[in-house]
């Protein structure tokens, strides 16, 4: 499997968890840690994304900055494409 996932930064991810699942059917895929320091997977039909809590260096949208989320590759074998992309082209 290969995919792209959004991260998306929140001050009360727990909050924002709750959002995604009433307003769009979101499943919790997994989540850890506590309170407001969680990172969490969620599926929402076949589109799958993470919300995590905002820092400094990761803000929230409440914050006014631009960047408020990161996108992830997800694959089945992560050291195998690693290595490919360290591999130079012929």
């Amino acid at each position: 499997m290969t995919g792209i996932e959004p991260e998306l930064w929140a001050d009360r991810p727990r909050d924002a968890i709750a959002f995604y699942q009433a307003a769009f059917g979101a499943a919790v895929l997994l989540l850890v840690g506590e309170g407001n320091d969680i990172v969490a997977r969620l599926a929402a039909g076949d589109a799958r994304f993470w919300v995590s809590t905002a820092s400094p260096d990761r803000p929230a949208p409440s914050a006014g900055h631009a960047a408020t989320g990161r996108t992830l590759l997800v694959v089945d074998d992560p050291d195998a494409v690693h290595a490919a992309a360290l591999t130079p082209a012929d």
